[in-house]
C-alpha cells in the first residue's frame, strides 16, 4: 500500500506541477509583455517579503504530519481529533500575526520600491498580503490527507481551479491590464479551491471530528514543542536564504533587476518543486516505512533516493547553465538574460540546494529535528551579512556568491554528517566521496556538452532549442552510464525501470476478458 500510494502520490503531483509550469510560463509571459518588468520586480519583492513574514507558521505542518504518521496508522482517531484541533488553532493564530506584522511592514515599503514609478502599490501590497494570510484561516486540514499519502486524490479539485485561476488571469491582463485585477482573481479563485478541498476531506474522513475540542496529552505537546522549538530556527533560516535575494537586488541594485532575476528564480523554483514534488510524494510513506525499519534498510533506501536526487538536479544544471539563456532569449527576447557568470552562480546555486532534499526528506520523515536546530540560521545570518558586503561592491553578483560560499561552508557537509551518525549509525565519508565524484562527473558532462552545441550552433528557435535538449540529455545518460552503471543505485533504477516497462507490455499483450 505504501508503494502504490507513493507512486499515485508521484504521478498526480507531477501532472499538476507540468500543468502547472506550462501555465504559469503562459500567464507570465502575458504579465510581462503587459505590465513590463518593473510590476515583474514589484511582485517578485512582495512574494519575498511575505514570505519572510511566513516564518510565523514555524513549520508547525512538519511537525503535525510527522505526529499524523502513527495514530492513523493505528486508526487512533482520538489522537487524530486531538492533533487536527491543535493543528487548527496554531494555523489561525499564524494567520492573524501575518495580518499585524505585514500591516507594519507598510510605512517601510518605500525604502524597498523606491523606484517603482505606478501609484497603486500600497494596493498592490495589501493584496499580497490578504493572498498570503487568508490560506491559514481555510487550509489545516489537508495535513490530514497528505499524510494519509492519499492527496493524489485531491488533483482533479487542484486542476480544475487552477485551470479557471490562469485563464482568468489571463483575461483580465489582456482586458484591462490591470495588476490589481490580476491578484484579486488569484485570492477569490483559491479561496474557492480551498473550500472545495475542505468539503472533500470532511467527507471523505467521517471519523475525524474537524470540531473536536479534544486536547493533546502532556508528553505529544511537549514533543511538539520540543520539535518547534527546533524547527522554528531551522524555518527562520530557509526563509532568511531564500527570500532575501529580491529584497537585497531591489535595495542594492534596482527593482528592474529584481524582474529579470525573477524569470531564471522562476524557472528554477518551477523545477524545483517539479523535483521536490517527487519527494514531498514519498515523504509519509518513508516515514511510515521508517517506523519500523533498522538504520541500514533507511540508509539503502536514502542512497537510491539520493541517487535521482543527483540525476535530476544534475541534468537540470547542466541543463540550464548551457540553455536557459537560449530559453528565456526565445521566449521573451535578449534584454531579460544575463551574462554567463551570473547563470554560471544562479545554477551553482540550484545544484547545491538540490544536495539538501534527500536529506530532507529522512529529517522530516524521521522527526530529526534537534540535531541541526542551529545550522541554517547560521548559514542565513552568514549569507545574509556576505551578501551585504559582496552586494554592495559586486551587485547582483556579490548577493549570489554569497549564497554559494555559505551552502558550502555549513550544510553540505554537516546535515549528512549528522544524518549518517544518528540515524544510519555508521561514517559519513563514502557519501562525500560519492558527491565529489557526482561534482567530477558533472563538470565531464557539461564541458563534453557545451563543445557539441558549438558544433552543431543552431540559431535560436524552438526546434534549435529541443535538438538542443536532447543532445545535452544524451550526452548526460551516456556518460553518467559510464561512470556508475557498476553501482547498486544504477542497476536498480535500471531493474526497476525495465521491470515497469515490461509490466505495462505484458498488460497491453494479455487479450480482454470475455
Amino acid at each position: 500500500m505504501r508503494t502504490k500510494n507513493s507512486i499515485y502520490n508521484v504521478l498526480s503531483n507531477l501532472f499538476i506541477v507540468l500543468f502547472q509550469t506550462i501555465m504559469l510560463f503562459v500567464v507570465r509571459t502575458y504579465f510581462i509583455k503587459i505590465l513590463g518588468e518593473e510590476n515583474l520586480g514589484l511582485s517578485g519583492l512582495f512574494t519575498n517579503i511575505l514570505n519572510i513574514l511566513s516564518v510565523t507558521e514555524l513549520g508547525i505542518g512538519t511537525i503535525i504530519s510527522f505526529s499524523l504518521y502513527k495514530p492513523l496508522s493505528e486508526k487512533d482517531t482520538k489522537k487524530i481529533n486531538a492533533l487536527m484541533n491543535f493543528y487548527k488553532k496554531f494555523y489561525y493564530l499564524a494567520g492573524i500575526i501575518i495580518i499585524v506584522l505585514g500591516i507594519l511592514i507598510i510605512p517601510f515599503l518605500p525604502f524597498f520600491v523606491k523606484d517603482y514609478s505606478a501609484n497603486n502599490v500600497y494596493v498592490i501590497y495589501l493584496l499580497y498580503l490578504i493572498n498570503t494570510a487568508f490560506i491559514y484561516f481555510v487550509a489545516y486540514k489537508e495535513i490530514l490527507i497528505l499524510s494519509d499519502q492519499k492527496n493524489y486524490k485531491l488533483t482533479n479539485i487542484n486542476f480544475f481551479f487552477m485551470l479557471a485561476m490562469y485563464l482568468l488571469q489571463i483575461f483580465v491582463l489582456v482586458k484591462f491590464k490591470s495588476f490589481v485585477l490580476y491578484l484579486l482573481v488569484q485570492f477569490i479563485i483559491t479561496l474557492l479551491q480551498k473550500i472545495f478541498i475542505n468539503i472533500y476531506i470532511t467527507k471523505s474522513y467521517p471519523e475525524v471530528d474537524f470540531k473536536s475540542k479534544n486536547k493533546l496529552d502532556k508528553k505529544t505537546l511537549k514533543e511538539i514543542k520540543d520539535n518547534l522549538k527546533c524547527l522554528f530556527f531551522n524555518k527562520v533560516g530557509e526563509l532568511l536564504i531564500f527570500c532575501t535575494d529580491n529584497i537585497l537586488i531591489s535595495s542594492l541594485v534596482n527593482l528592474v533587476s529584481v524582474g529579470i532575476y525573477s524569470n531564471y528564480s522562476s524557472i528554477i523554483t518551477i523545477t524545483r518543486t517539479l523535483i521536490n514534488s517527487i519527494y514531498t510524494a514519498v515523504t509519509a510513506s518513508f516515514g511510515d516505512f521508517a517506523l519500523k525499519a533498522d538504520g541500514e534498510s533507511k540508509k539503502v533506501i536514502f542512497e537510491i533516493m539520493d541517487f535521482v536526487r543527483f540525476l535530476l538536479y544534475g541534468l537540470c544544471t547542466i541543463g540550464f547553465f548551457l540553455l536557459i539563456n537560449y530559453f528565456i532569449t526565445l521566449w521573451i527576447g535578449k534584454d531579460y538574460v544575463f551574462n554567463k557568470v551570473i547563470t554560471f552562480i544562479i545554477c551553482l546555486n540550484f545544484y547545491l540546494m538540490g544536495t539538501q532534499v534527500s536529506l530532507d526528506v529522512i529529517k522530516q520523515a524521521i522527526g530529526f529535528f534537534k540535531k541541526d536546530r542551529f545550522i541554517t540560521l547560521i548559514q542565513a545570518v552568514f549569507n545574509l551579512v556576505l551578501s551585504i558586503i559582496l552586494g554592495l561592491k559586486y551587485g547582483i553578483v556579490g548577493i549570489l556568491i554569497a549564497t554559494s560560499v555559505s551552502y558550502i561552508i555549513l550544510p553540505c557537509w554537516n546535515k549528512p554528517y549528522l544524518i549518517y551518525k544518528y540515524i544510519f549509525n555508521c561514517p559519513v565519508k563514502k557519501y562525500y566521496l560519492k558527491e565529489v565524484l557526482n561534482i567530477f562527473v558533472l563538470v565531464i558532462i557539461g564541458i563534453a556538452s557545451y563543445y557539441a552545441l558549438e558544433i552543431i550552433n543552431i540559431p535560436i528557435s524552438i526546434i534549435g532549442f529541443i535538438v538542443n535538449v536532447i543532445v545535452v540529455t544524451l550526452i548526460f545518460t551516456i556518460i553518467i552510464s559510464i561512470f556508475y552503471f557498476k553501482t547498486k543505485e544504477y542497476k536498480f533504477l535500471l531493474d526497476f525501470v525495465i521491470g515497469r516497462i515490461k509490466r505495462i507490455i505484458n498488460r497491453k499483450g494479455t487479450p480482454a476478458s470475455e
